[in-house]
């Protein structure tokens, strides 16, 4: 996992904060160095482009960090509705981006931190059950953003810094039980099973099944793939199903019984409360979402920096 320690040499100031939804997203990120975001993905799916033009997938229930100096380009998957929250704060920062895998000293990042002098924030983070809660805390940073009196102000800041604090847990905790380093086993079959899972995600799927595929046993096959992915066999299937569900929601006229079959959930009833638990919206809130193709966004060179 990479993720930034971050110096606040001066205390920050909200910049903007907000929820955003596209249906057609497309966006070059140039975050100045008095500037850094925090965005969670509420729904959809997204490419983030370096300048190496080296990408990576975000997700739905992720939170991803824009540090200071960076430009970026972000983009959706098959004009898919994306939806995520946006939080920005200007001031002055210093970053440092480290990799638990070749992480030696721990201790005297979190002994920063305990003095107060540091934060810390994943580069991009798979939430899981701390989804909600990072949902509740950046909500309530943009609910005070949007108000001007120097009250609203003081709580937004307030809130921002209770985000922090909860994202720095959670940075915290993951840099702890994260393994040095991957054996080329885990990884092989890990991803192996990912292949397996899109080839027939439409299909019934159990751990034993797939594990029986790859000629090992569930228990091992949930081990290698917690490790390496942070999350177990069956959640990342279930999420898979969401995102197949998601694209034809967005892309086709099917009937939510027809979408959920051909994703394999078979019982409309169920798929819409995992639809629900996975990008925190009903199914009519994300076509109404899709639908409305509301912009928080101007296409300028001045807003567009996200």
């Amino acid at each position: 996992m990479y993720f930034y320690e971050i110096e606040l040499l001066e205390s920050p100031r909200i910049f903007r904060a907000c929820t955003a939804t596209y249906t057609h997203y497309q966006n070059i990120a140039i975050m100045p160095n008095d500037r850094f975001e925090v965005a969670i993905m509420r729904a959809g799916n997204a490419v983030y482009e370096h300048e190496d033009d080296s990408t990576e997938s975000i997700h739905p229930m992720q939170t991803v960090v824009i540090p200071s100096n960076k430009r970026i380009k972000l983009y959706g998957f098959n004009e898919e509705m994306q939806v995520h929250d946006s939080i920005q704060v200007t001031g002055r920062f210093n970053f440092t981006l480290y990799n638990t895998d070749t992480l030696k000293d721990r201790q005297s990042i979190k002994d920063r931190v305990n003095a107060g002098k540091a934060i810390l924030l994943p580069h991009m983070f798979s939430l899981g059950q701390k989804y909600n809660m990072a949902l509740q805390l950046s909500s309530k940073v943009i609910s005070f953003a949007h108000f001007s009196s120097p009250a609203d102000h003081i709580r937004a800041i307030a809130a921002w810094y209770e985000l922090m604090s909860f994202l720095t847990e959670t940075t915290i905790e993951a840099m702890d039980s994260a393994p040095q380093q991957f054996s080329p086993g885990a990884l092989n079959y890990t991803r192996d099973a990912k292949i397996y899972i899109s080839e027939n995600y439409s299909k019934p799927l159990q751990v034993e099944v797939i594990a029986n595929h790859l000629g090992i046993s569930s228990g091992y096959l949930h081990a290698v793939f917690k490790e390496v992915t942070g999350l177990s066999v069956m959640d990342y299937v279930t999420r898979y199903r969401v995102e197949q569900a998601c694209s034809l929601i967005s892309n086709t006229p099917m009937t939510l019984r027809n979408i959920a079959e051909a994703v394999g959930i078979p019982d409309p009833s169920y798929m819409s409360r995992v639809f629900k638990k996975v990008t925190g919206l009903s199914v009519r809130e994300y076509k109404q979402r899709k639908n409305s193709d509301v912009k928080f966004y101007k296409k300028t060179e001045k807003s567009s920096e996200s």
